[in-house]
């Protein structure tokens, strides 16, 4: 990586600019090139930080508790990070739970439906 050079008339160079967003949001800052025998030049640079600063070993996508006896309590741990500068809520829920939950309220709902509809 190139902190300083000598450019001959008419040469050119690259240069390679890196960051490391630690929180998603919007950073905005300024490269300043110093030129020795010339105008200094100010270069706005922009970024965006996306996806989530909670980081974990483990796959989050989906959770594999492989093969497990029947009847017998399990656990696992997992282990969560976060990478960000801000402190974070965590909330989960257990979407088969949720799922039964509401089909047994739709049931419910429809039986009383139908009930009334008997009375008639």
């Amino acid at each position: 990586d190139v902190r300083e050079t000598i450019l001959q008339p008419g040469e050119e160079t690259a240069l390679t600019v890196s960051v490391y967003l630690d929180e998603t949001q919007r950073y905005k800052d300024t490269l300043n090139v110093l030129v020795m025998e010339g105008n200094d030049t100010a270069i706005p640079l922009d970024a965006l930080g996306v996806g989530s600063t909670i980081i974990s070993d483990e796959d989050l996508e989906k959770i594999h508790f492989n093969h497990q006896f029947t009847g017998k309590p399990f656990g696992k741990e997992i282990v969560l990070q976060n990478m960000g500068r801000k402190a974070q809520t965590l909330m989960w829920i257990n979407n088969k739970e949720a799922a039964l939950k509401a089909k047994s309220a739709k049931n419910k709902k429809q039986n009383e439906h139908h009930e009334d509809q008997e009375e008639i």
